[in-house]
């Protein structure tokens, strides 16, 4: 299956573009972390503005892929702050967490298709979105 031109579930994609990085669980009032740091992806391209849902996938440390066990998490981003880190389009900040006390602070980088011929660059992108 296709979500947001990357492939779910083993069917190749397109294009691999995503978002991918960190988050953790924070108290809404004090920002205290609750939570571990988690890898954290999207399926496909998002739009980062306030108010609007954006599905986050939980990764896997050891491999990489997106975790089949755990649903997605959806968070409404209040404050999106974007810079460039090693060349790549970053954002992070805090968002609220759909049906959780809780906030997430996240950080992501995009990740979007690379030049053609580049197939280890394909591979490498296809795992940081999650997908292999």
């Amino acid at each position: 299956m296709l979500v947001g031109g990357l492939a779910i579930g083993g069917h190749p994609a397109a294009a691999v573009e995503c978002w991918t990085g960190w988050g953790y669980f924070v108290e809404p009032a004090t920002h205290v972390y609750k939570s571990e740091r988690f890898l954290i992806s999207t399926a496909g391209a998002v739009v980062w503005q306030p108010g609007l849902a954006v599905a986050l996938y939980v990764l896997d440390d050891a491999t990489g892929a997106i975790r089949k066990d755990l649903e997605p998490i959806s968070v409404i981003p209040r404050n999106p702050r974007f810079s460039r880190q090693e060349g790549l389009p970053y954002v992070n900040g805090l968002a609220t967490v759909v049906g959780s006390p809780d906030d997430l602070a996240f950080g992501l980088s995009h990740i979007r298709p690379s030049v053609a011929g580049i197939e280890r660059l394909d591979r490498f992108f296809r795992r940081a979105c999650g997908l292999d």
